[in-house]
């Protein structure tokens, strides 16, 4: 579950912000109007791009986490296929010895009373037909008896021989499951550590996009400031060419009429001073 950021942690109120932007602005005018520089507004800049350039490192770490991810994902998604598929086998193995040792003990029993309905049989046909002959058959039933005892103690070795087996494989099946669990349990706290810090990289992200919408905010603010400034400037200018003008034009008017301080002086006589004629 994703945790959730604390409130005023990374967020200012609207107000505080509008009132620092303003501060910024007010401070980047009066050094520019007083001192002619604007070295409030480059560290502005400056602070700008290196949260810029924060940003860009983020985005990049986060890629290489998500692509680190990926791979221990696969990595896991692989393993856990080649363990179903080795206890898969080791299954299969169990079952075909399990199948093996029952046909056996099944052939076993055909052949034993198989064996023992030909001796009873032959038995019946020696004492009827070959009573003479009785030493020379109990010699071939204790051979028969021998070799009987003989297949038996085979089949009991065989029966031994496959328990081990079973055993050892039911072993090694429980030490195969018993590291499956533990390497699946290291992989899960290694993906939920990347999730942590995947989801503390994104609440870093969320924080540098926000400056970054602010910067933005307070750059575009400034910009229209010095549009205005130089809409202002520019209806100043006009202005004032306008009041040369006038003032050029009121000059030369008190001039040719002769007002003010240009008005013609009179002579002794009392008699203006005519213009001169050309």
């Amino acid at each position: 579950m994703r945790p959730k950021l604390r409130q005023g942690h990374h967020r200012k109120p609207w107000k505080v912000q509008t009132i620092k932007s303003l501060k910024t602005l007010n401070t980047a005018y009066e050094e520019l109007t007083s001192k002619g520089t604007y070295k409030k507004l480059l560290e502005v800049v400056k602070k700008y791009n290196k949260s810029k350039l924060e940003e860009k490192h983020t985005k990049e770490e986060t890629a290489r986490l998500q692509t680190e991810l990926k791979e221990l994902e696969c990595t896991l998604y692989d393993e856990e296929k080649f363990y179903h598929r080795r206890i898969a086998e080791c299954m299969a193995d169990i079952g075909k010895i399990k199948d093996e040792i029952e046909d056996f003990l099944v052939e076993s029993e055909i052949k034993t009373d198989y064996i023992e309905k030909w001796q009873n049989s032959k038995i019946e046909m020696n004492e009827i037909l070959l009573e003479g002959k009785e030493q020379q058959k109990l010699k071939e039933l204790k051979k028969i008896d021998a070799d009987m005892y003989k297949e038996s103690r085979v089949h009991q070795e065989i029966v031994a021989a496959y328990s081990e087996m079973q055993k050892d494989i039911i072993i090694e099946t429980a030490k195969w499951e018993k590291k499956y669990n533990k390497d699946c349990k290291q992989l899960e706290a290694k993906i939920e550590a990347m999730k942590d810090k995947r989801e503390k990289q994104n609440e870093a992200t969320k924080i540098l996009k926000e400056t970054y919408l602010k910067r933005e905010r307070e750059i575009n603010d400034y910009k229209i400031y010095k549009i205005q400034q130089e809409e202002k400037k520019m209806i100043l200018q006009k202005r004032n060419e306008a009041a040369t003008k006038i003032q050029a034009w009121w000059r030369g008017t008190m001039v040719r009429k002769g007002f003010g301080k240009f008005r013609k002086k009179k002579d002794k006589k009392g008699k203006k001073k005519g213009p001169e004629k050309k």
